[in-house]
This record gives C-alpha cells, sequence and structure tokens, in this order.
C-alpha cells in the first residue's frame, strides 16, 4: 500500500494522464513502483500503451528539504496529533494496511521536530492572553493588576499513582491559558531546561503551583482573586507568593464535599454535642423505619442541589448565601415554610392541586399549601444536618466574591477534560511525548477564548 498527496495527484491528471507525444491517443499505465524510502512514499513509472515511447515517473509524495518524503512525515504528525503512540501507528498502517512503516527512531525524531512549534504556538497564545490584561485598564478587575485567576492540576494517567501532571492557571473573566507547568518523571530528552521530577505524584500540584507563580510574581502579575479546589497544598503556594490574595473555594467541590459528609452521617445514628448532650437516632439498633425521617440518599441529592441553588440566587452578597442556607435546615426541610420574620424565598407557599396550571405563581385553582417532598423528623439526624449546613455557612467569604459571585474551577477543568483526546490515560508517556500531545490538547482548550477575540479566523 502507499499513501499520495492530494496535491501530487491533482498536478499527476492535469499534465501527465495522457500520452504526451503528438498525435498520440494512447493511455498511460503503470509499468513499476517503486517504494520512495518508508511511510507510505512510492515512485511510479507510467508508460503509453499505443507508441510506448511516453514515460512518466509520478512521485506521490513531494519532498522535504532533508530529501525525506513529505507524505510519511505527515502521516507521523497526524497521529501524534490524533493521541496515538507508536505502538497504535505500527499497527494500523504495518499489520492492519500493511504498509512499510518507519521505525520507533524516526518517530521520536518526528516528535522531536514538533515540540518547539507546538511550543510555540501555546505560548504565543499565553503572551497574547497576559498582554490582553496589561493593556485593559489597571483599575478594572481582571487586570494585570488585578488578577482573578483559577487553577488546578491535572494527573494524565489512571490510578492514584501517575508520572505525568500539569498545572495550569487561567483568566478566570476570560477563561484565558496565562501559564502552565508540566510535571513528569519520565523521560531522557535533552530538549527540556527542567530536570526529572522526583518527588511523589501526591506533591506534584504544590510543586506545579509553585513553578506558576513564581513565573507570575516574576513578570509582576499581581492576584487579587484566586479560585482552586480544597487543595490545602495549593492554597499555602498562592499565599505564600501572594500574601493579600483573596483565596476562593469552587462552589461545585464544595457541593460534592457537601453531600460526601451527609452521606457520612446518613450511617451514623448518635452523637454528642458539644455541650455533653447525648443526641440518638429513632432507630439505634436496628434498621432505619421507611417514614423515620432520617438523611436518605434522596434527601442528600436534594440537599446538594438546594446548596447550589443557594449559591447561585445568593448573587454577590455572603449574607444571604449563609441565611438562605441556614432557613434551610432550621425551617425547609422540617416542612415550615412561613415563620415569624421571613419565609421560603425559592418556592411558592401555595401550589397547584388542579395538576393543569402552567404558572406556579399564578394559579387558576385555590391550590394547596407546600409540602417538602423531604423532611427530617429524627432528632439526631436534623442536629446533624444542622451543623454540617453551619459549618459550609461559614464558608460564605470564600464561596461568593463581592464582584463576581458564586466562583467555580469550570474554567480550567473544562480545558483539561480536552487534554484527555490527545493521548490515552492508559500511557505513562515519556517527557517529549507527554508535552507536545498536552500541549496540542492546551493549544485546542483554547479554541473557545480564540473564537472569542479572533473569529471564525481562529482555526
Amino acid at each position: 500500500m502507499v499513501v499520495t498527496e492530494t496535491t501530487q495527484l491533482v498536478k499527476f491528471v492535469e499534465h501527465y494522464s495522457i500520452c504526451q507525444e503528438t498525435n498520440c491517443q494512447g493511455k498511460l499505465k503503470v509499468n513499476s513502483i517503486e517504494l520512495a524510502g518508508l511511510g507510505g512514499a512510492a515512485s511510479l513509472s507510467f508508460g503509453c500503451t499505443n507508441c510506448g515511447s511516453c514515460n512518466v515517473k509520478f512521485e506521490t509524495s513531494s519532498q522535504r528539504e532533508n530529501g525525506d518524503a513529505a507524505v510519511s512525515k505527515i502521516l507521523q504528525v497526524a497521529t501524534i496529533c490524533s493521541g496515538a503512540s507508536y505502538a497504535i501507528y505500527k499497527k494500523m498502517f504495518h499489520h492492519i494496511l500493511g504498509m512499510h512503516t518507519v521505525s520507533d527512531s524516526v518517530f521520536f525524531g518526528t516528535l522531536k521536530e514538533m515540540y518547539d512549534h507546538v511550543k510555540d504556538i501555546l505560548d504565543g497564545i499565553c503572551l497574547e492572553a497576559r498582554k490582553e490584561m496589561q493593556d485593559m485598564d489597571q483599575k478594572k478587575l481582571g487586570s494585570w493588576q488585578r488578577a482573578v485567576t483559577c487553577g488546578d492540576a491535572v494527573w494524565l494517567t489512571r490510578g492514584s499513582f501517575s508520572r505525568n501532571c500539569t498545572y495550569t492557571v487561567r483568566n478566570y473573566l476570560t477563561g484565558a491559558l496565562l501559564y502552565y507547568c508540566h510535571i513528569c518523571q519520565k523521560g531522557s530528552d535533552n530538549l527540556c531546561q527542567d530536570d526529572i521530577y522526583e518527588g511523589t505524584s501526591k506533591a506534584a500540584e504544590g510543586f506545579g503551583a509553585n513553578e506558576v507563580f513564581k513565573l507570575m510574581v516574576k513578570d509582576q502579575l499581581n492576584v487579587e482573586c484566586h479560585i482552586q479546589d480544597g487543595d490545602s497544598t495549593s492554597e499555602n503556594v498562592v499565599l505564600k507568593h501572594f500574601p493579600l490574595c483573596q483565596v476562593s473555594r469552587c462552589g461545585n467541590h464544595v457541593a460534592k464535599n457537601h453531600a460526601i459528609k451527609l452521606d457520612k452521617l446518613r450511617k451514623l445514628k448518635e452523637m454528642t454535642t458539644n455541650d455533653g448532650v447525648r443526641v440518638e437516632c429513632y432507630c439505634k439498633g436496628k434498621k432505619h423505619a421507611k417514614h423515620c425521617g432520617y438523611l436518605t440518599e434522596k434527601f442528600i441529592r436534594k440537599a446538594k442541589a438546594s446548596f447550589q441553588m443557594c449559591l447561585t440566587n445568593a448573587g454577590t452578597d455572603p449574607n444571604a448565601f449563609s441565611e438562605k442556607l441556614m432557613n434551610l435546615a432550621l425551617h425547609h426541610f422540617q416542612d415550615e415554610h412561613q415563620w415569624d420574620g421571613g419565609q421560603c424565598d425559592f418556592h411558592p407557599l401555595v401550589v397547584c392541586s388542579c395538576g393543569s396550571c402552567t404558572d406556579k405563581y399564578n394559579l387558576k385553582c385555590q391550590g394547596k399549601p407546600y409540602k417538602s417532598d423531604q423532611v427530617l423528623k429524627c432528632p439526631f439526624h436534623t442536629l446533624a444536618y444542622k451543623l454540617e449546613f453551619q459549618e459550609k455557612a461559614g464558608l460564605a467569604d470564600v464561596l461568593i466574591h463581592p464582584e463576581i459571585g458564586k466562583v467555580t474551577t469550570n474554567p480550567v477543568e473544562a480545558s483539561h477534560n480536552v487534554l484527555v483526546w490527545y493521548r490515552s490515560k492508559n500511557w505513562n508517556l515519556a517527557r517529549l511525548h507527554y508535552h507536545v500531545s498536552t500541549n496540542i490538547g492546551l493549544i485546542q482548550g483554547c479554541m473557545t477564548y480564540l473564537f472569542t477575540k479572533r473569529g471564525p479566523q481562529c482555526h
């Protein structure tokens, strides 16, 4: 099997597909095929079926400056860009299609050629995003002197141990990639100035964060607010380099941890409060009754959604979030929706009783009082739920920014989800291959920002 470039084939059809001799109506046929190296290129010799004096040589591939066939290199680059390794390249083209393929050392050489080009593109995108912040009014939130960033690490190997990790920092307001750092424990290339990382996978996020924030300090970027998940190591690194920075927590991560904590409380049946009072579940010593009013799995799902709702509806007021959260625990989930000094503001007090009203705030029927679907009756689980909500209400200032409102790490995590399309998580790649594949994924992860800024021509 051979592969030809489209441009070469068009050139052949336009100029050489018929005999070039005057008054000869013969057609050209293939006399011989010679492989032009490995990787799919070939040289085809054509002769005329009529006069026999016309001989045409057709090259399926153009030549690079070093004399190599371009089509061979194109197939290697396409394989790498699709996230495949050399083993997949050889299996697909050699074992399945029967084509002669290049050796692993040549494939590795292609990675070396790609490294600088891919890195230059990615670094250019980062520089452009940083310059945009520098050109803004420096008194405006999101500018170089009032930066709002979000950062997180990603491990691209399955399991609890990964040889590779990448830490990225993005502009939270625009989603633009500002800085990145790759941490690798495997590799023997000499392209990177950094030494192979000798720490543990658990410490890699803190190490990557430290490297990135050192660059940010060097560039004189001032981070006013940094958004991250609950990793304490990264938080310490941020405050080490930017002592006045407000470190905010991702609302989605806190909501997830809230559900996990409630699930642990669901399995308990007694507790002792700080003032020494012992509280027990109705069903201590036996299985929960169907309607004992404890923390069920359905209740936990509802509580997690209600937590997210409070975050969103609070706007930019942390106190409003704390108040809404405590109203849930003290009133709503006790099936009390109107009390002295307030009422539930996220649902009507009277709901449709006929089943045909389309507007829940403008009923056509008489209606009926609102009833909570999930009600806590068990004294132990009621107290446990209130204590958990008090703890989460205390995080209001780090969950809600006074100008932005609810904050999450969605911008950085969404870009990390793109990376798995450019390499398999089943492979522990060596450093060079990891850098090239991950950088390609990071470039693709910037397409939304580039499209917003440049329009369709960014592609």
